[in-house]
């Protein structure tokens, strides 16, 4: 597993065209080489004094957006979890804060309906069993599609897509929305694919989707091997 954090760098030497080429060029890499990834961020404003000033427990938050990678033992969300539940094993983090895995679902378009209420019920229902499955403790919170309320109002036939941006901030908007009592997220990271993009627009969507949040650790599997299992 490699492990970049995203902060401010004092390399002189560099400029930041070269700095942010170089960024990319090491995560390109590392999924070329099929190596897990973790990027953190903002992780200068943790202050475990806060945390054990909380009344209430705050929770180390598991964001997935995609329902289909949950039966993926080798896939982003198997390895955010892993991440998270081993951080949350250690005696300072156990004694005094939560799991909860968040889910904002593609094929729940809404809230607002008693469909998109029936769906998002299915789906809780789904991370449960599967968090039951791997022995992990955690709450679950359901939520609609990324940036489905964008895509209501900017409706095409054929419906288009997000652009990374776009779904950057929104997914940062979504976070921002429900992390008042979370002190560490954990994301999937935005693909490093840099078809169609510059090194400065993959950096600065990264920066989007991280901003005015608590830390970050933006996570991508690139092994193939199980990170969890249900066999045991």
């Amino acid at each position: 597993a490699i492990h970049v954090t995203v902060k401010e760098h004092r390399d002189h030497d560099l400029t930041w065209v070269e700095r942010e080429i170089e960024f990319c060029s090491v995560l390109n890499d590392c999924i070329s080489f099929e190596k897990n990834l973790l990027v953190t961020r903002r992780f200068e404003l943790l202050d475990k004094e806060e945390i054990l000033a909380n009344s209430d427990k705050p929770t180390i938050d598991i964001w997935t957006v995609d329902e289909m990678e949950w039966n993926d033992p080798r896939g982003t969300l198997a390895l955010e979890m892993q991440l998270a539940f081993s951080l949350h094993r250690t005696d300072f983090w156990e004694d005094n804060t939560n799991l909860r895995v968040v889910a904002a679902c593609k094929s729940v378009p809404s809230l607002e309906t008693e469909n998109g209420k029936y769906l998002a019920e299915i789906f809780r229902r789904r991370l449960m069993s599967l968090l039951v499955d791997i022995r992990v403790d955690a709450e679950v919170l359901v939520l609609p599609s990324v940036g489905a309320a964008l895509l209501e109002e900017t409706s095409l036939e054929p419906p288009r897509s997000l652009s990374q941006l776009e779904h950057c901030a929104e997914l940062n908007a979504m976070v921002a929305k429900h992390c008042s009592s979370t002190c560490v997220v954990f994301l999937p990271l935005p693909t490093p694919d840099l078809d169609g993009r510059t090194p400065s627009e993959y950096v600065n969507n990264i920066q989007v989707l991280t901003q005015n949040l608590p830390p970050c650790a933006l996570v991508a599997a690139g092994e193939r091997q199980e990170i969890i299992t249900t066999r045991i």
